[in-house]
């Protein structure tokens, strides 16, 4: 499983990052920023994209919505962001979103979450 973590802290990308070796995902792509995200999609597939929508160089929930507008991926995104209101999950679902994790985020509920989409 290729995996596309998207943050721009990299504390949390290494947190996420060792989240998924832990369930056995080892390919795994690390971007900081909006821009770079949707660059990336543009020569590379991945199976699951773990996206954080508060980026630099992209406004909230657009880089969703750009990533599903312009199908630069057909992988699974998982949106994991510190918006928790209900509006805000739904909004994430409506532009695209397939799950939504809420940071800071239980590491077992976190697990869980992405053994669902793991091959």
């Amino acid at each position: 499983m290729k995996v596309l973590v998207v943050d721009d802290s990299s504390v949390m990308r290494r947190i996420i990052k060792h989240v998924l070796e832990d369930v056995g995902i080892h390919d795994i792509t690390e971007v900081e920023d909006g821009e770079e995200c949707l660059n990336i999609l543009k020569l590379e597939s991945f199976d699951l994209i773990l996206l954080d929508v508060h980026l630099p160089f992209i406004e909230d929930l657009e880089i969703l919505k750009k990533i599903k507008e312009d199908k630069l991926s057909y992988a699974k995104i998982v949106v994991c962001t510190v918006e928790s209101s209900k509006d805000y999950i739904m909004k994430a679902i409506r532009y695209g979103a397939d799950d939504y994790i809420v940071k800071p985020f239980n590491k077992k509920i976190f697990k869980q979450k992405i053994l669902k989409y793991k091959e």
